[in-house]
Protein backbone atom coordinates (compact mmCIF):
# COMPACT_ATOMS: atom_id res chain seq x y z
CA UNK A 1 0.00 0.00 0.00
CA UNK A 2 2.78 2.40 0.82
CA UNK A 3 3.31 4.81 -2.04
CA UNK A 4 6.70 6.27 -2.90
CA UNK A 5 7.20 10.03 -2.88
CA UNK A 6 10.36 11.90 -3.70
CA UNK A 7 12.36 13.24 -0.76
CA UNK A 8 11.70 16.75 -2.03
CA UNK A 9 7.92 16.23 -2.15
CA UNK A 10 7.98 14.69 1.33
CA UNK A 11 9.90 17.68 2.62
CA UNK A 12 7.50 20.18 1.05
CA UNK A 13 4.38 18.44 2.37
CA UNK A 14 5.90 18.07 5.84
CA UNK A 15 6.80 21.76 5.88
CA UNK A 16 3.23 22.64 4.90
CA UNK A 17 1.90 20.35 7.64
CA UNK A 18 4.14 21.90 10.28
CA UNK A 19 3.00 25.37 9.18
CA UNK A 20 -0.65 24.23 9.19
CA UNK A 21 -1.03 25.13 5.52
CA UNK A 22 -3.29 23.29 3.07
CA UNK A 23 -4.15 20.71 5.74
CA UNK A 24 -7.52 19.10 5.18
CA UNK A 25 -7.82 16.87 8.24
CA UNK A 26 -7.28 17.06 11.98
CA UNK A 27 -6.59 13.86 13.88
CA UNK A 28 -7.52 14.14 17.55
CA UNK A 29 -6.09 11.68 20.07
CA UNK A 30 -6.88 12.20 23.76
CA UNK A 31 -7.42 15.91 23.12
CA UNK A 32 -4.14 16.37 21.23
CA UNK A 33 -4.75 17.54 17.66
CA UNK A 34 -2.57 16.85 14.63
CA UNK A 35 -3.09 18.68 11.34
CA UNK A 36 -2.40 16.63 8.24
CA UNK A 37 -3.20 16.05 4.60
CA UNK A 38 -5.58 13.18 3.85
CA UNK A 39 -3.74 12.15 0.70
CA UNK A 40 -0.43 11.80 2.57
CA UNK A 41 -1.97 9.65 5.31
CA UNK A 42 -3.74 7.53 2.68
CA UNK A 43 -0.43 6.93 0.92
CA UNK A 44 0.93 4.81 3.76
CA UNK A 45 -2.14 3.28 5.41
CA UNK A 46 -5.17 1.28 4.29
CA UNK A 47 -6.82 2.34 7.56
CA UNK A 48 -6.65 6.04 6.68
CA UNK A 49 -7.64 5.34 3.10
CA UNK A 50 -10.77 3.53 4.29
CA UNK A 51 -11.46 6.24 6.86
CA UNK A 52 -11.20 9.12 4.39
CA UNK A 53 -12.13 7.64 1.01
CA UNK A 54 -14.74 4.96 1.57
CA UNK A 55 -18.28 5.30 0.30
CA UNK A 56 -19.42 5.84 3.89
CA UNK A 57 -16.99 8.67 4.53
CA UNK A 58 -18.22 12.25 4.69
CA UNK A 59 -15.85 14.22 2.44
CA UNK A 60 -16.67 17.43 4.33
CA UNK A 61 -15.54 16.03 7.67
CA UNK A 62 -12.31 17.60 8.93
CA UNK A 63 -11.85 16.33 12.50
CA UNK A 64 -11.48 12.65 13.32
CA UNK A 65 -11.26 11.47 16.91
CA UNK A 66 -9.05 8.38 17.07
CA UNK A 67 -9.07 6.06 20.06
CA UNK A 68 -6.93 3.12 21.05
CA UNK A 69 -3.52 4.75 20.81
CA UNK A 70 -1.52 7.47 22.50
CA UNK A 71 -0.84 10.94 21.12
CA UNK A 72 2.87 10.06 20.95
CA UNK A 73 2.27 6.98 18.79
CA UNK A 74 -0.06 8.94 16.48
CA UNK A 75 2.56 11.69 16.20
CA UNK A 76 5.14 9.11 15.11
CA UNK A 77 2.74 7.56 12.59
CA UNK A 78 1.85 10.93 11.08
CA UNK A 79 5.51 11.97 10.89
CA UNK A 80 6.32 8.67 9.21
CA UNK A 81 3.64 9.32 6.59
CA UNK A 82 5.49 12.48 5.62
CA UNK A 83 9.17 11.66 6.05
CA UNK A 84 9.16 7.84 5.75
CA UNK A 85 11.38 7.35 8.76
CA UNK A 86 10.60 6.82 12.42
CA UNK A 87 12.78 6.79 15.55
CA UNK A 88 12.52 3.28 17.00
CA UNK A 89 13.92 2.62 20.47
CA UNK A 90 13.73 -0.19 23.00
CA UNK A 91 11.34 2.05 24.94
CA UNK A 92 8.83 2.65 22.13
CA UNK A 93 9.08 -0.37 19.82
CA UNK A 94 6.28 -2.42 21.40
CA UNK A 95 3.76 0.42 21.50
CA UNK A 96 4.81 1.58 18.04
CA UNK A 97 4.41 -1.89 16.52
CA UNK A 98 0.95 -2.30 18.06
CA UNK A 99 -0.12 1.16 16.81
CA UNK A 100 1.33 0.59 13.33
CA UNK A 101 -0.47 -2.74 13.16
CA UNK A 102 -3.73 -1.13 14.34
CA UNK A 103 -3.53 1.59 11.68
CA UNK A 104 -2.06 -0.71 9.02
CA UNK A 105 1.13 1.26 8.46
CA UNK A 106 3.13 -1.62 7.06
CA UNK A 107 6.31 0.40 6.60
CA UNK A 108 6.51 0.98 10.36
CA UNK A 109 5.55 -2.64 11.05
CA UNK A 110 8.49 -3.80 8.91
CA UNK A 111 10.90 -1.38 10.59
CA UNK A 112 9.77 -2.45 14.07
CA UNK A 113 10.16 -6.12 13.17
CA UNK A 114 13.67 -5.52 11.85
CA UNK A 115 14.54 -3.63 15.02
CA UNK A 116 13.16 -6.39 17.25
CA UNK A 117 15.09 -9.04 15.33
CA UNK A 118 18.28 -7.05 15.89
CA UNK A 119 17.55 -6.80 19.63
CA UNK A 120 16.49 -10.43 20.16
CA UNK A 121 18.24 -12.39 22.89
CA UNK A 122 17.34 -15.37 25.10
CA UNK A 123 15.88 -13.06 27.74
CA UNK A 124 13.38 -11.32 25.45
CA UNK A 125 12.59 -13.81 22.68
CA UNK A 126 9.47 -15.11 24.46
CA UNK A 127 8.06 -11.59 24.73
CA UNK A 128 8.96 -10.88 21.11
CA UNK A 129 7.30 -14.14 20.08
CA UNK A 130 4.08 -13.16 21.86
CA UNK A 131 4.14 -9.63 20.43
CA UNK A 132 4.74 -10.99 16.92
CA UNK A 133 1.85 -13.40 17.38
CA UNK A 134 -0.43 -10.60 18.63
CA UNK A 135 0.43 -8.26 15.73
CA UNK A 136 0.58 -11.03 13.14
CA UNK A 137 4.21 -10.65 12.15
CA UNK A 138 4.94 -14.20 10.97
CA UNK A 139 8.60 -13.62 10.04
CA UNK A 140 9.35 -12.09 13.44
CA UNK A 141 7.39 -14.85 15.15
CA UNK A 142 9.43 -17.52 13.33
CA UNK A 143 12.69 -15.75 14.18
CA UNK A 144 11.72 -15.70 17.86
CA UNK A 145 10.63 -19.32 17.73
CA UNK A 146 13.94 -20.35 16.18
CA UNK A 147 16.05 -18.26 18.56
CA UNK A 148 18.42 -20.46 20.57
CA UNK A 149 18.72 -20.36 24.32
CA UNK A 150 16.45 -20.45 27.31
CA UNK A 151 13.62 -18.76 25.43
CA UNK A 152 13.10 -21.83 23.25
CA UNK A 153 12.69 -24.09 26.28
CA UNK A 154 10.29 -21.61 27.87
CA UNK A 155 8.16 -21.48 24.72
CA UNK A 156 8.08 -25.26 24.50
CA UNK A 157 7.05 -25.67 28.14
CA UNK A 158 4.93 -22.53 28.35
CA UNK A 159 6.98 -21.18 31.26
CA UNK A 160 8.87 -17.97 31.62
CA UNK A 161 7.65 -14.58 32.74
CA UNK A 162 7.59 -11.87 30.13
CA UNK A 163 5.50 -8.78 29.72
CA UNK A 164 2.26 -9.60 28.00
CA UNK A 165 0.50 -7.21 25.61
CA UNK A 166 -1.53 -5.61 28.40
CA UNK A 167 1.71 -4.86 30.25
CA UNK A 168 3.57 -3.34 27.30
CA UNK A 169 3.03 0.32 28.14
Amino acid sequence: MERKMSAMACGVFNELRLEGKLCDVTISVDGVEFNAHKNILCSCSHYFRALFASNWSNVERRVYKIEGTSPEMMRLIIEYAYIRTVPITVDNVQSLLVAADQFNVMGIVRLCCEFLKSQMCPENCVGIYRLADYCYCPDLREAALAHPGEGRAQRETGTGRVRGHSEMD
